[in-house]
């Protein structure tokens, strides 16, 4: 427990390091006011597709695909039920349509990528941290295509679905299925791109949440409803449920680490590099990411309880 405690600060010491970088950047104005719409769209233009089309590329391989396939159906019927949950949800939230493209995304998802992949190989090694990736792949079908398109528009529709990300998306799964490698100079560009993609990704967050008075951005009510439902209750609820369905510990583990993450920057980058006010998804950003250094802990040691053969 210690370790799962310590991997969690060191990720939130990183995490905030940059953002108070880009809050400080913004307060003092010394980036021009639009720097965080021309950050976001270097990062939905560039650095977003580099990682997904790498990320579906190396782990969509058709022996993985015929090998997990139960995992990979049972995720995504886990995606698409927290899909409709959560925009119930989100139009009770929700002032107004873009609002509920932003909080229907941070209730049907969570930051897997800089949180959940980091705790998985800390807690259990690359193992199982190679089954989360091959879970996690539904996962990241929904948050390049309908999860990025309801977040620009507030809704699905097939033009927004239609974007760069969702493009190198299934670029990279039919690359992936082929079995085509590709050449290394190829993969250590994408590799590179994709690497800038979470230092940016904070920077901007700091640089939109200096929009507001430090304290308005913890003054919101919905933020901490949203943060306990993302952090606590829906991750409780899939477990519990899969549990009574039969599934077994192993990919039970798997989805309480994928959704019992905080709440990931997509709620800031995807609105802001469409023009749209960030600053609800930069308090939900905050909030969770605060509040997870208690229930990220709290979460797994009540699992590894009633579950104890999983870490053996």
């Amino acid at each position: 427990m210690t370790e799962v405690f310590g991997n969690t600060i060191g990720q939130l010491v990183i995490l905030f390091a940059f953002i108070i970088v880009g809050f400080f950047l913004g307060k003092r104005k010394l980036l021009p006011g639009d720097a965080a719409g021309t950050l976001s769209k270097l990062l939905t233009f560039c650095f977003m597709p580099a990682l997904t089309f790498r990320s579906c590329a190396q782990n969509c391989k058709m022996e993985n695909v015929v090998q997990y396939i139960t995992y990979l159906g049972i995720s995504a019927a886990v995606v698409i039920v927290m899909f409709f949950i959560a925009t119930f949800l989100a139009k009770r939230f929700a002032r107004t349509d873009s609002e509920i493209g932003i909080f229907t995304y941070a209730l049907t998802v969570a930051n897997m990528g800089y949180m959940g992949y980091p705790m998985m190989e800390a807690m259990l090694g690359p193992e199982m941290l190679f089954k989360m990736m091959i879970v996690g792949i539904p996962v990241n079908v929904y948050i390049y295509t309908v999860g990025m398109g309801m977040m620009a528009t507030g809704k699905v529709t097939v033009r927004s679905l239609i974007n760069p990300v969702f493009i190198a998306t299934f670029l990279g799964i039919l690359v992936g299925l082929s079995g085509f490698r590709l050449p290394a100079i190829a993969d250590e560009f994408l590799a590179g791109a994709a690497n800038c993609m979470s230092p940016t990704a904070m920077l901007v967050s700091g640089f939109v949440m200096a929009r507001l008075p430090f304290g308005k951005l913890f003054s919101d009510a919905r933020a901490y409803i949203a943060a306990f439902l993302r952090l606590i209750l829906l991750p409780a609820a899939i477990v519990a449920v899969l549990y009574l369905l039969g599934v077994g510990a192993e990919l039970l583990i798997i989805m309480l680490i994928l959704y019992a993450m905080p709440i990931g920057m997509n709620t800031i980058i995807f609105p802001e590099a469409h023009g749209i006010d960030a600053i609800s998804g930069a308090k939900l950003v905050l909030i969770s990411n605060i509040l997870c250094i208690i229930t990220i802990p709290l979460m797994v040691m009540l699992f590894m309880q009633l579950f104890p053969g999983v870490a053996a």
